[in-house]
Formats: structure tokens, sequence, C-alpha cells
């Protein structure tokens, strides 16, 4: 009962039929040693529900038996309860096991009438997983890790050299060389063999990525309107509020696109998903950061085969009734120093970053794929502009600007270039505004609805150094870090660089706007009568469109043309 394989001797049984009468439950893990010499002889019962028991092999205070500690819900001090549970390989079948177990006890899919049992479906889907989670998973430690190169050797001549010290033992010093020296070795072999190992690019990057070791400092504290905030808590809800809630739905339309006046759609639609399709898109993809419910593609791939089916029909049921589960609204942000930025006191200087579901995320990827391509297809978006589209990348951009300047050039033209950015962008994105642009488009209703539904009652929590803050609602924007944040926001300035796609480019929500001439002032005042235009219809569509040619966000309108010029 208490150590699987082992017979039970000296009044065992009585202690077993002891616990079963009581109702006080042996808590700790079966199997595990707590001597040095093997065997559980150290038992812990209880009869509080959820109390366990662990061997802290880290506090070991130099006695033959392991030191064991007992956590008891709801006393003492209270515990960080984002706090993720880990699954080892070996527990992978299990939790394969547990979720092939709950799935018939969902609700079926094909059943939902509405929002809310469709919210309904995804909340009972996240409990399943989060049971199985804490069932053959370990909650997570703040201990730091072993380093990759620490072999047994290493281990058992540290522990040999830490019993010598504690008991003065003659050898100590001995022992304590013998332990270096297999420090040193170790180290040098595991280094050489990772180096002879890498094959790939991506191995010599790895390699790099180890020797660029951040420190685990404290974040300098923050300038506020001239105030320093030093308390984590407090610089995380100053971050939300200056960063995430900085814009608000004020300047949306006043009216719903969905009501208004019906336009036939020009593009086409359908809510019918394949399996392989669910599967390319919530498994098929390296693995990312799980959200708030902690579910990672890794246990999605080792469950799929009992929860594939499952996930489809849930995802085309979704798209049938035109609803996103809000279970998948909640964005955890976590605040991460921008590059290249020195002043880490200002607010600006953070990037916030959402981690979602991963089952939400494949729903999302599913439905931005879809849209790139009719998107792409039926011209809704300019040749020349990229990001978050297929075969379309930064890279071909600049190499198709830098032959036309090379071109002009050569015929002894000089060349103006206009760059716009976005103050905010995805956190700035109008939702009623988005819905319109993208209904003048063609897309049809289904889509529009099923968009609105993504894009409302959203929630975040920001993260900062393990510390959260409380749930707040998002008045507008769409997160970044969601897989179809970025085809929307290429939909809400599209019709900024189809005015004119032969001399307009842009990514995502970087757009420049270029010319080339014989004289300067004649492509100055062509360059200002080409962005004056974009500047109106900024200001009309409240986007926050800036221009410069450095990395400040200046406004538009007081912002002049940039040039470069070259004869030859």
């Amino acid at each position: 009962m208490f150590e699987p394989g082992i017979h039970s001797s000296n009044q065992g049984s009585l202690l077993a039929a002891w616990s079963l009468s009581s109702g006080a439950d042996f808590i700790g893990d079966p199997g595990e040693p707590t001597h040095r010499a093997g065997h559980t002889i150290d038992l812990t019962f209880s009869n509080i529900p959820f109390a366990e028991t662990k061997v802290r092999h880290d506090l070991d205070s130099g006695s033959d038996h392991f030191t064991l500690v007992t956590l008891i819900p709801g006393r003492g001090q209270q515990t960080n309860a984002n706090t993720g549970y880990r699954v080892a390989e070996d527990s992978l079948e299990r939790f394969a096991h547990i979720i092939n177990s709950g799935v018939p006890l969902l609700p079926r899919p094909a059943s939902a009438q509405g929002p809310g049992d469709l919210d309904d479906i995804a909340r009972l889907l996240t409990i399943l997983f989060q049971n199985a989670i804490k069932a053959v998973g370990k909650k997570a430690q703040n201990a730091a890790r072993s380093a990759p190169w620490w072999t047994p050797a290493c281990a058992e001549l540290h522990a040999s050299y830490a019993k010598a010290r504690q008991r003065s033992e003659p050898d100590q010093e001995r022992k304590r060389r013998t332990m270096l020296s297999t420090i040193r070795n170790a180290k040098r072999d595991y280094w050489r063999r990772i180096i002879d190992n890498a094959a790939e690019d991506a191995d010599l990057y790895k390699v790099v990525g180890w020797h660029k070791l951040s420190p685990s400092l404290k974040a300098p504290p923050l300038v506020v309107d001239g105030i320093s905030i030093e308390s984590t808590r407090e610089k995380a809800e100053a971050l939300l509020e200056k960063v995430l809630h900085r814009y608000n739905d004020s300047d949306d339309l006043d009216y719903d696109p969905l009501e208004a006046e019906v336009r036939r759609p020009t593009l086409p639609w359908t809510t019918a998903i394949s399996l392989e399709e669910t599967e390319k898109n919530v498994i098929g993809v390296s693995s990312t950061s799980p959200g708030a419910d902690r579910v990672t593609v890794r246990l999605l791939t080792a469950c799929w085969q009992h929860i594939g089916e499952f996930i489809r029909d849930f995802f085309q049921r979704c798209l049938e009734l035109t609803h996103f589960p809000s279970e998948w609204k909640l964005a955890e942000v976590v605040m991460l120093p921008k590059a290249g930025k020195r002043d880490k006191t200002s607010v600006r200087s953070w990037r916030p970053i959402a981690l979602l579901s991963c089952i939400g995320k494949g729903l999302e990827r599913l439905v931005a794929r879809r849209i790139s391509w009719a998107a792409i297809h039926y011209g809704i978006i300019s040749p020349q502009h990229g990001g978050a589209l297929p075969k379309r990348s930064a890279v071909d951009l600049v190499a198709s600007f830098v032959y036309d300047v090379e071109s002009a050039f050569a015929q002894g033209k000089e060349v103006t270039l206009v760059t716009l950015d976005v103050q905010g962008a995805f956190d700035a994105l109008l939702p009623k505004r988005l819905l319109e642009r993208m209904r003048k488009q063609g897309w049809p209703m289904e889509l529009l609805r099923l968009i609105s539904s993504f894009l409302a009652d959203r929630r975040v929590k920001v993260r900062l150094e393990d510390t959260y803050t409380a749930e707040s609602r998002m008045q507008c924007g769409t997160p970044q870090g969601s897989p179809l944040s970025p085809i929307l926001y290429v939909l809400y300035l599209a019709e900024l660089l189809n005015q004119d796609r032969a001399l307009r480019f842009g990514y995502a929500d970087d757009i420049a706007i270029y010319r080339a001439s014989k004289s300067v002032e004649s492509k100055r005042s062509h360059a200002r009568a080409r962005y004056t235009p974009d500047y109106e219809m900024g200001r009309y569509e409240q986007s926050g469109l800036c221009a410069g040619e450095t990395g400040n966000d200046t406004p538009l309108a007081e912002t002049n043309a940039s040039s470069s010029s070259r004869r030859r």
C-alpha cells in the first residue's frame, strides 16, 4: 500500500486498517524512498482534502532520513494560484487515458443551441484538462534546475564531500579536489559534445543563446507621472493601466455595422471543417506558450487521438453559431522589455505579449488562414502589403524597394521615402470600424459576427515577475500574440495601401510611400500630396497614424518627408 512490491511487516497491515477506519489517508508518494538506505518508512496521514507530503532533497539536513514537507491547503502563506503543473514524459500515457475517460462525459457540440451552450462546453473542456494535469503532474517549483552537464557522478561526489565536511572528516580536502576535477571534466565533455554534434544552424543558435544568459534581477522601478514605483504588483498594475488601457472605444462608430445596410457578400465562407485541418491548426505547430489554462501543444498532441474529433466538432459548431467562447478570451499578458530601449523606467519600454489558450489559438489560426487565403485570392489586399500572409515576407518588400531605388538612381533620379507608423497598433484597433471596413470589403455576415464575438468582452491579467494583477476588461484592441490579430489589422489598414498599389508598401502596421523624380521640390510636393490624404483618412478612421524617419512616434501632421538622394 505504501511501497508497492514490498511485503508488509512489523504490523504494517494494522496501520493500513487504521488508515481505512479513521479516514486518514496516506498523503505521500507511494514507493518514494524516505531514507538513505531506501524504502518508504516515514508516513504521513491526513483527512484534510488535497493535503500532500513531498520529499524535499533540496532541504537535506544531514540526517539519514530525508526531509518531508507537508502542504495543507488554506493554511499559512497564500500560494500563487497561477502556479502550473509539469507533466513528465512517462506520465503522458496516463494523462491521455484520463482525457479519454472524460470526453464521453462532455456535452456533444452538436447539441449546443446558442453562445451560452458553447461557453459551457469550453469551460467543461478546460476543467477536464486542468484536472488531468493536476492528477498526473507535479506542481512546478521555483527552485533552480540543475546544470545540463551535472552528471550522477558529480552529484555522488558532491554528496560525499558535503557529508565529509559536515562530519569534519580528515579526507574532506581530498574529496573536494576530486569533486572539482570531476565537475571540470563533465563541463568540458558536455560542451565539446554539444559543439561537435551541431549539424544545423538551429543547433548553433542554441549554443549562442546559452551564452546569453540574462541575470535574474528585479526590474528597475517604473516612473509614472513623476512618481517612482518599486512594488512589483504596483508596477504590473501601472503597466496594465498605461499600456493596455491607454486607449478606449470613445472614437469608435456610434452604430453597429452588423445592423447597417446589408450588402451582398462577394467573398466565400464555409463552416465545414475537416479533421486534418483541425489537427494542422491545433497541434501541427511549434510548441507555443500556454495560456491561463496551462494546456500546451505537447499535452494536446499526447491525447489527440481521443480529443481530436471532439475539438473538430466543437470548432465547427462555433463557426455555425458565429461565436467565440468566452473561456478563450482571457489573455495572460506578459510584459517584456523592448529590445534597444535603455530607459527601463518608462512604460513605453515594455511590450505586452498575450498568452492565450492553445485550443482557442487553434480556432483562431484556422479562421486566420482562411481569411488570408481569400484576401489574397480575391485581391482584397495590395500585393505590396505583407504580414500574416502566406509567401509574403518583409525580405520580399525590402528586395523590391531596393531594386526600385537602384533603378531610379541609375536614371539620375532622387528618391523620397515617407514612413508611417500606427500608435498603439493592435491595442488601438476599434472593433466597429474594423467590422465596417470588412463589410465594405465584401466579407459575409457569418464571418463578421464571428469576428465581433472574438473582439467583444476580452479580458486580461498582467504578469510581471510571477506577480499577477486582477482580471480587467478591454474596451478595444486585439491581443498581440493571437494568430488572428495580424490578419485583422492588415484588413484594417488595407484601404491605405490599395489607394496606390505601385508606390506604397507595408508590413502589418508599418507603411512606406516613395517617389522618384528629377527635382527635390517636385518630389517633396508630390510626397506631401500623397501622404496628406492618408493623414486625413487616418484621422477620420482614428487609426493613430504617425510618420517619421526615426523610430519615434511623432504626430503625422508635424513630420516632414525624409529624402535620400544619390547620383551616378
